[in-house]
């Protein structure tokens, strides 16, 4: 759950193109929301309250924005080892030492729990009587071993008429990553000494955009990103299992990611209000990295005006992803250990389903309800749902220590 800085500066800028006017209506518009994140098996939950500000001052000349949150994360995420049918396992180091897990035929998994704080805070300014606007934006967050510090910049310029908007954008980030109980060396075996110097990544972000009135009742947007990574990459809760010809585990080892990561986004929208006040929005995100994670994501939404200042809104979202090129279930002992690997579910083939509707009411001027519930299905494998790839152990699809998983997702907020 790591900050996105090129997924935020896009969907930013298509909200500056699009609220900048209702912003400036106000002094200060303030928005509340408790946001409930269930997933299946006793995985991870989530439970947070945000809140976000929004100041015009000067007529609109500039603008303030600033989030506060608060998550507090309980539950198991897999570790990625495979299971050993429901016996007290031993694992043996080179070394010659020993850690005893206890672990079952299920889904191995790793409990924690943890608390992170996060804020940000964004000027938007005009900088001429020309339409052109400038930016700047901090962000902090902070949890048991992970801190992010982000700067981000940006400018935009109205032309033809206001009817196109053009937006260059750039955001870096510092993160310190400090594991629990220490740093593994990469690959090692579980249970062997770690250094307990902590880990820094390092992130930079640019975007370039361009936002088109097409008609009165129809806006679209367009933008390019290009993002780099360098660091500590790896996560360090996640195992590797080194299975013997038998299929039994031998080992399970810690995993190992590159320390860099560069990939390129291209993200498109359109949203057109229909004669009866019904609006309809289509997004669509292409994403391609070096580590071979290529992905794609459609999003349709259909907003309709009910009575009593009321609407609703359902949508569906799908996305698809390649496997990263480093990505395995499991490894054999009868090999080399490669020089990356990970069984990071996050990090195989899968595609995904998002099902969900807001209903929205309001009750004066300026306040709003909101209610949104969403039902979230994670598949294995590629566009056939995995239904050729149960349990083949290949580097895509359903095994025993990616079986897929769902998820619940309520929230509901008042804007003020």
């Amino acid at each position: 759950m790591k900050k996105n800085n090129a997924f935020a500066l896009a969907a930013a800028s298509l909200m500056s193109a699009t609220n900048i006017s209702s912003v400036s209506a106000a002094d200060w518009s303030h928005e509340l929301n408790t946001f409930i994140y269930n997933e299946s098996d006793g995985r991870v939950s989530d439970k947070s309250i945000k809140y976000s500000g929004k100041a015009s001052l000067n007529d609109g000349d500039t603008l303030l924005n600033l989030n506060l949150g608060v998550d507090i994360l309980t539950g198991a995420s897999p570790t990625g080892a495979l299971p050993s049918d429901g016996k007290t396992q031993i694992i043996t180091s080179p070394s010659g030492g020993t850690q005893t897990t206890n672990t079952s035929s299920t889904l191995e998994k790793a409990p924690f729990n943890d608390k992170r704080f996060s804020f940000d805070v964004g000027l938007n300014k005009a900088i001429n009587e020309t339409g052109t606007r400038a930016n700047i934006g901090f962000s902090f967050s902070k949890e048991n071993d992970y801190k992010h510090l982000g700067l981000s910049t940006g400018l935009s310029k109205e032309i033809n008429n206001k009817n196109t908007t053009l937006a260059i954008g750039l955001a870096y980030s510092a993160d310190t990553i400090d594991p629990i109980g220490g740093t593994p060396r990469p690959l090692s075996p579980i249970g062997t000494r770690k250094t307990l110097s902590s880990k820094s990544k390092k992130s930079i972000d640019m975007i370039l955009g361009v936002t088109q009135i097409l008609s009165k009742n129809t806006i679209t947007q367009f933008n390019y990103g290009y993002g780099k990574q360098t660091g500590y990459l790896s996560d360090a809760y996640k195992r590797i299992s080194v299975i013997d010809n038998n299929g039994n585990i031998v080992n399970n080892i810690h995993e190992a990611r590159p320390e860099t990561r560069a990939g390129h986004n291209f993200f498109a929208a359109i949203k057109h209000s229909l004669n009866n006040g019904n609006v309809i929005t289509e997004t669509t995100r292409l994403h391609a990295d070096e580590w071979g994670t290529n992905s794609f994501t459609s999003e349709l939404k259909y907003r309709m005006a009910l009575a009593d200042k009321s609407s609703i809104e359902p949508y569906v979202r799908f996305y698809y992803q390649s496997a990263a090129d480093f990505y395995t279930p499991q490894l054999s002992n009868e090999k080399a250990l490669p020089s990356y690997a990970s069984s990071d579910y996050r990090l195989s083939k899968f595609s995904s389903y998002t099902l969900g509707a807001t209903y929205r009411l309001k009750t004066s001027s300026k306040n709003e309800w909101n209610l949104t519930g969403e039902y979230y299905q994670q598949v294995p494998g590629g566009l056939n749902f995995g239904e050729d790839d149960d349990d083949d152990n290949s580097s895509s699809g359903k095994t025993v220590n990616n079986p897929g998983y769902s998820a619940f997702i309520l929230s509901l907020g008042l804007k003020f």
